[in-house]
């Protein structure tokens, strides 16, 4: 190892190590941030400072309205799908779609992507099988999977050493997701697709299309169904079936419960002490389908949605402490705004994908212009769970301790002594923190979204 390499690795590991609080981990065996104690990592902890933590904030109708005023609010990029209309002309939005360009330089396995492989992609978009005169289809997402900006599978990154960082992701979509499918590639892999928040290109793998508007509707719109709470849990090992087994399920993914006792479970098993609930499947020809399967009722699973109280929003972030950073949804955890979006899901909100959309829902607060003060008056007045933001990343508001104010966020890098440290870890820690830029997180925020 060469000298300037190995007094970087030794810088490195000696800022990450005062990073952290080494009396916290003497205590714990893990590591926080030096502002953070051992018992500011249980929710309990935040909703013990709360007057009525249990406190009904919205209710189920409530929270359908405010869903209607965000999609027709500016700006959200927020759709309802059973209004989009099912004409297009193909033609045009293929073109359309195949002169993107791209603003960076990217890296494929340590390489930089040539010019020659952009523009395979375009013609892949290009040479698509459409018409002017289209109708689109119905889908639904069998698969928890990424969206994408570019009809791509390979990691795109902006370093040639960057491995887990795909560029070119988008967003997640969770099992069941309701999706309108306007045409393929050329080689037939990809769909370019919109769900309620956003639009790109997904692997077909991943989607199935529904033989009718009504059958799509039915599969969309459960009334009975039960949501993953946790930030995902997987079915049981199954040798029947393989497209079964192990699946995974992220939080906020909600399933058709069946009620029916006494339901003998591929012919050995029955459901007893097991929620019974219907699995999205592609059939071979691409249609859609459904498969029944058991979910063990000690899974983090509630029947219907959760009640929307200060007490529910922090104990579902709480339980996303400690696991990775995933940009747009890649390796099956969050970025920063998915984070929030997949918490308030489960009480029934759709909420907007990214920060700059989110930063639209009607009960924003701008506290871009206000001095310090001011906007402590704002942040003191601001309930745990609310959305505090600055421009491309979001956080969901804990309160105040000693003057500090804390936060949750899926965190990407900090600022420690002038150096950009990667933390790439959903974490806690107070507001005086650095930024990359060395702008602490409290004088950058600009917006206070509270959903109420």
């Amino acid at each position: 190892m060469k000298k300037r390499r190995l007094f970087k690795a030794f810088l490195s590991t000696f800022i990450i190590f005062n990073l952290f609080s080494t009396s916290a981990m003497a205590d714990t065996g893990y590591n926080v941030a030096n502002s953070v104690s051992p018992e500011m990592c249980n929710s309990s902890y935040w909703t013990s400072k709360i007057a009525e933590p249990d406190k009904i904030i919205m209710n189920s109708s409530d929270i359908e309205n405010f869903n209607k005023s965000i999609i027709n609010t500016s700006g959200t990029n927020m759709a309802n799908l059973e209004c989009v209309n099912e004409n297009f002309n193909g033609v045009e939005m293929v073109n359309n779609l195949s002169n993107f360009t791209l603003n960076n330089t990217f890296y494929i396995n340590g390489n930089v992507m040539s010019k020659d492989y952009i523009q395979n992609i375009r013609n892949n978009i290009k040479n698509s099988d459409v018409s002017i005169s289209m109708t689109l289809k119905y889908g639904i997402v069998v698969n928890r999977t990424v969206l994408k900006y570019q009809p791509d599978s390979a990691n795109w990154s902006w370093r040639k050493d960057q491995w887990d960082w795909n560029e070119n992701s988008a967003t997640s979509m969770e099992v069941n997701t309701p999706v309108v499918v306007y045409f393929q590639t050329a080689d037939k892999k990809f769909s370019y697709i919109r769900c309620d928040y956003y639009n790109g290109w997904v692997s077909n793998n991943d989607i199935a299309i529904c033989q009718s508007r009504e059958e799509w509707l039915n599969a969309k719109n459960l009334k009975d169904f039960i949501v993953v709470t946790a930030p995902n849990i997987r079915l049981e090992k199954d040798e029947v079936d393989s497209s079964l087994s192990e699946k995974f399920l992220g939080m906020g993914t909600k399933l058709e419960l069946v009620k029916q006792e006494n339901l003998h479970y591929n012919y050995y098993r029955t459901n007893w002490f097991n929620y019974t609930v219907k699995i999205p499947v592609r059939n071979s020809d691409g249609s859609y389908g459904t498969k029944l399967a058991l979910v063990p009722v000690n899974r983090d699973v509630h029947v219907g949605y959760l009640d929307y109280t200060r007490k529910n929003t922090l104990d579902l972030a709480f339980k996303y402490l400690g696991n990775r950073y995933g940009w747009g949804g890649s390796l099956n955890s969050r970025d920063c705004s998915e984070l929030v979006m997949s918490v308030y899901s489960c009480f029934g909100f759709k909420l907007p994908r990214d920060v700059s959309t989110q930063s639209k829902i009607p009960t924003a607060q701008s506290v871009a212009n206000m001095t310090d003060y001011e906007k402590s008056v704002v942040l003191d007045n601001t309930p745990a769970g609310a959305i505090l933001q600055f421009k491309g990343h979001e956080m969901l508001y804990l309160g105040k301790v000693n003057g500090k104010y804390y936060i949750l966020n899926a965190s990407g890098s900090i600022n420690s002594n002038g150096v950009n440290t990667y933390i790439n870890t959903i974490t806690i820690y107070s507001l005086d923190v650095l930024r990359a830029n060395g702008v602490s997180f409290y004088s950058a925020i600009n917006n206070v979204v509270n959903i109420k």
